[in-house]
């Protein structure tokens, strides 16, 4: 059958920019499902903090019930001050950063999975929560425990 007898969206002029539209769309759909506008519209990044950008970090942000998994794709900066989260490029669109004060953590939880230890992180006014495992969950856990004085830490997760 020759090209033009196709249906316009099977023309080979038109799979790019489908396989860009397409993309696009699911990069969006992703973060709106994981909760990612509320938090950046929560807590915009407008100062990036200080030190160097953890990269290829696995964790996922949403529901506890139905969490998007970020495997490798996420980028953390961790200070004194709070903590930085964004989603590398080619993933980011629709994901812009955002940036939580260490006071505005919620609840912290540690779990164990079968080869896993998580940590789970819910902030003050939004219901998504952002789990991490292994060295770094530990990492951020180490940088909130330091930050926030015993008497003001967060409450578990019920």
């Amino acid at each position: 059958m020759p090209p033009s007898d196709l249906p316009f969206y099977l023309q080979p002029q038109w799979f790019l920019p489908g396989l860009v539209l397409l993309w696009l769309v699911t990069s969006v759909v992703i973060a709106w499902l994981a909760g990612w506008r509320a938090l950046a519209a929560l807590y915009p990044a407008l100062a990036d903090g200080a030190g160097p950008w953890l990269r290829f970090v696995t964790g996922t942000l949403g529901s506890p019930h139905w969490p998007m998994r970020y495997k490798r794709c996420l980028r953390l900066r961790v200070d004194e001050a709070g903590l930085t989260v964004g989603v590398m490029i080619p993933f980011s669109f629709g994901s812009r950063p955002f940036r939580v004060a260490w006071t505005e953590v919620a609840a912290v939880a540690e779990s164990q999975s079968i080869k896993n230890r998580m940590v789970s992180l819910q902030f003050k006014g939004a219901s998504p929560v952002l789990t991490l495992g292994d060295d770094i969950g530990q990492h951020v856990l180490a940088a909130w425990r330091a930050a926030v004085p015993a008497g003001d830490a967060a409450q578990p997760f019920d």
